[in-house]
């Protein structure tokens, strides 16, 4: 269950490790991590719900990059430039 004022991710990995190690560490600080290890699962949770921010594992799906790919695609330029 989603707690509206706490902040949520969402994570794209296969790797177990990687899941319990992130999502005790996001805990320790109030963030609420959430994970699936396929990308259709991700793609679904990403159309359905709002996220502050996303982990994507390259080693593990190799779909990853192909998400990463289109949110450059996705958002402006202008705020691009303020990531970096």
């Amino acid at each position: 269950m989603r707690s509206p004022g706490e902040m949520h991710l969402l994570l794209l990995t296969a790797d177990p490790l990687l899941v319990s190690a992130f999502t005790d560490m996001s805990r320790e600080i109030g963030v609420e991590a959430q994970s699936v290890g396929n990308s259709d699962r991700f793609s679904d949770l990403l159309s359905s719900a709002k996220y502050e921010g996303l982990v994507l594992d390259f080693d593990t799906v190799p779909a990853a990059i192909q998400f990463s790919a289109a949110f450059v695609r996705a958002v402006p330029t202008e705020v691009q430039w303020s990531l970096r």
